[in-house]
């Protein structure tokens, strides 16, 4: 936590912090997932970007290949940034949007039984890709 932040929720996020989000805007569950979040955003702290539509993931260092794999969340505090992936970046949500702090305890039990990062992987893993057929047609969906 940030020197004078003060703590809000489990795991005392600080109040200035801000998170970006992204998803893979080509998975079905996830653009669901994106928009109930910013629905449940009431201070407007969440910001959910698809990293197929959007490449400003990479001035944060994060390579395309790992957002195919797991959901990326980027903390952005004054002058500072961290990087999370994964169930880390799912308990990070819930503890940045208050109508989730109930599902904290059960995240924390997911983690200490070794079961939250596993869990989130095989539900990665069998995700709905459905592709764009706009957004491929301008080019965007070749490799690089």
């Amino acid at each position: 936590m940030e020197r004078g932040a003060k703590p809000q929720g489990p795991g005392g996020t600080g109040l200035r912090t801000r998170l970006v989000v992204y998803i893979d805007g080509f998975c079905v569950y996830c653009r669901q997932a994106g928009r109930l979040l910013r629905a449940l955003d009431w201070g407007q702290r969440v910001e959910v970007r698809s990293f197929r539509h959007d490449e400003s993931y990479r001035r944060f260092g994060i390579a395309p290949e790992a957002l195919e794999a797991a959901m990326h969340a980027v903390a952005l505090g004054p002058g500072t940034f961290r990087v999370v992936s994964g169930f880390a970046a799912v308990r990070l949500l819930l503890r940045h949007l208050p109508l989730l702090w109930p599902l904290w305890p059960a995240a924390w039990l997911l983690e200490r039984v070794g079961w939250g990062e596993r869990a989130y992987r095989w539900v990665a893993r069998h995700r709905w890709i459905l592709p764009d057929p706009g957004h491929c047609r301008e080019g965007a969906c070749s490799r690089k």
